[in-house]
């Protein structure tokens, strides 16, 4: 029901938000195994920067933020990365239901 352009246009945008999500996914994953504290908050400003310079995406623009908050927050190394843990933790939530539901289903 309703107007096939329409439907698919709506379809696009969550095709679109579930790519840059799974973009955050990859870039908090990526940083988390490799580095910590504020080393994994540079690594996350510099490949969250370099995703929203390419692409205008408001997961990774409210990912960069979140880096941002924490390194303005300080702290010891291990409540930096715990932080990065439960925001990677809650992006993951979200990319799977937006890859849930990013495909029309037939009926």
């Amino acid at each position: 029901m309703g107007d096939p352009q329409v439907i698919a246009s709506i379809f696009m945008r969550r095709v679109s938000e579930r790519d840059a999500l799974r973009a955050v996914v990859d870039a908090f994953n990526d940083a988390l195994q490799t580095r910590h504290g504020a080393e994994a908050l540079d690594a996350l400003r510099d490949r969250l920067t370099a995703i929203a310079g390419r692409e205008q995406s408001l997961p990774c623009r409210a990912a960069l933020d979140a880096v941002e908050t924490y390194r303005g927050r300080g702290g010891s190394a291990d409540a930096i990365d715990q932080s990065l843990r439960t925001y990677a933790a809650f992006v993951t939530r979200e990319y799977e239901l937006a890859a849930k539901h990013a495909q029309m289903r037939k009926p």
